[in-house]
């Protein structure tokens, strides 16, 4: 009996047992169970899961795909995944190749070409190739994406939040600029471009004001 199941993606889907979490087929099925940790089914038909505290990844069948003997790691996103070595940071493909050398001690999910990524006291967003495109000092930056943490609904955006060390709040976009802030303010939405107060005001007409409240979570004027 399952306690709880998730969204089914590419015909498996995580589902929670008293035992723990398992990977299941749509018959219901346990393709993979034991594991300390199954997070969500991410591109390139991979399952991030982790025993006895190191990390790999399973395939869609529940079978082990790239061996668990990273110490960290996350999904995959156009071909590449972040995992962990000792205190460094790379890039695997989909079948566990290094692609990006062990080199930063932080890194985040490719999207729009770029991931999230520090050096040292560097930070910024890094190409393919693992160089730095631009720098931008944060302490968190969740990279070009949009969709929940589980990768459902994912896909690239044009521009990233980021946090700075001081608690502010800002918005960059692929050439490195930062459009909003960083500032103690946040806005209510992200940023909508090319749209004038006209058309935004436009968009709106026929919208009950308490329809407007529950989609925005707060009353608009």
């Amino acid at each position: 009996m399952f306690k709880a199941a998730y969204y089914f993606r590419e015909g498996v889907v995580l589902a929670e047992t008293d035992k723990g979490n398992v990977l299941i087929d749509k018959s219901g099925t346990v393709l993979a169970s034991g594991y300390e940790q199954l997070k969500g089914i991410t591109e390139e038909g991979r399952v991030p899961v982790s025993r006895n505290s190191k990390f790999g990844y399973l395939d869609l069948h529940g079978n082990v795909a790239i061996p668990l003997e990273y110490d960290d790691l996350d999904s995959f996103s156009h071909g590449l995944a972040p995992v962990k070595k000792g205190a460094k940071w790379g890039y695997i493909d989909r079948d566990g190749k290094v692609r990006i050398p062990f080199n930063f001690d932080e890194a985040g999910l490719f999207a729009s070409g770029l991931a999230p990524a520090r050096i040292g006291k560097e930070t910024g967003f890094i190409d393919v190739s693992g160089k730095f495109v631009f720098q931008l000092a944060f302490e968190h930056a969740p990279g070009f994406l949009t969709g929940d943490d589980e990768g459902i609904f994912r896909a690239d955006y044009d521009v990233s939040r980021f946090w700075t060390s001081d608690a502010r709040f800002g918005y960059v976009n692929t050439a490195g600029k930062a459009i909003w802030g960083p500032n103690k303010e946040t806005p209510d939405h992200p940023p909508l471009f090319g749209w004038s107060e006209r058309d935004k005001s436009k968009s709106c007409e026929g919208i009950s004001q308490a329809i407007r409240e529950t989609v925005a979570g707060f009353p608009l004027q």
